[in-house]
C-alpha cells in the first residue's frame, strides 16, 4: 500500500534529514562585492569585466574565463602595437624629461621590434581561427572581452561568445 502525503523531494540529505542545498556558485553580495571592488582598483580588474561576472555566475567555466582573459590582454598589446611607438614624455607637457623615442638601430629597438612581431603573429593566429566560427564572432568577442566590457545582443550573440572562447581555449590548450 502507498504511503499517503506529499512525495520526497529528491537530493542529496544531511544525516538529519534535511535536504542539502545545491551549490549554485557565490552568492549575488559576494558578486557585488568582488565586482565593486575590482571596479574601484581594490581586487584584480578582470572580475569588474563581463566576463569577470559571467565566470562568478557560471555562465562560463575556467577555460572560457582564462580565454577569456587571454583574449583581451592579447586584444590590448595588439592596439597598443598597431598605434605606433609612445610620443615623447615632452610632447605630453611633461618638461625636464629624459625619454626618448626607441631608435630601431640599437638592441633595446630589435627587442622592442620583435615584440611587436610576437603580438602580431599571436593575434593573426587568434583572427584566422575565428575566422572560421563566423566573421561576426571576432566583433563580438572584442566587445566582450575588452575592459570593462559589453553584454552580447541577443541568443545568437551568446552563442557566438561560447563559441569563440571555446575556440580559444582549444587554441591555446587551455584544460579545465
Amino acid at each position: 500500500m502507498a504511503r499517503a502525503g506529499r512525495k520526497r523531494k529528491v537530493g542529496e540529505r544531511y544525516p538529519a534529514g534535511q535536504i542539502r542545498p545545491q551549490d549554485d556558485g557565490p552568492s549575488p553580495a559576494i558578486v557585488k562585492r568582488l565586482r565593486s571592488a575590482a571596479i574601484l582598483g581594490m581586487a584584480d580588474p578582470h572580475w569588474g569585466s563581463v566576463a569577470g561576472l559571467w565566470y562568478l555566475q557560471k555562465v562560463i567555466d575556467d577555460s572560457e574565463y582564462e580565454a577569456a582573459k587571454r583574449f583581451g590582454d592579447l586584444h590590448a598589446q595588439y592596439i597598443g602595437v598597431i598605434g605606433g611607438p609612445r610620443p615623447p614624455k615632452t610632447s605630453t607637457g611633461e618638461r625636464m624629461s629624459k625619454s626618448q623615442n626607441v631608435d630601431v638601430d640599437t638592441h633595446q629597438g630589435d627587442l622592442e621590434a620583435q615584440r611587436h612581431i610576437a603580438v602580431m603573429t599571436k593575434y593573426n593566429d587568434v583572427h584566422t581561427s575565428l575566422l572560421m566560427l563566423n566573421p561576426l564572432t571576432e566583433a563580438e568577442l572584442i566587445r566582450f572581452c575588452a575592459m570593462p566590457g559589453e553584454t552580447p545582443t541577443g541568443h545568437e550573440g551568446i552563442i557566438r561568445i561560447r563559441a569563440g572562447l571555446r575556440a580559444l581555449a582549444d587554441l591555446w590548450k587551455i584544460s579545465k
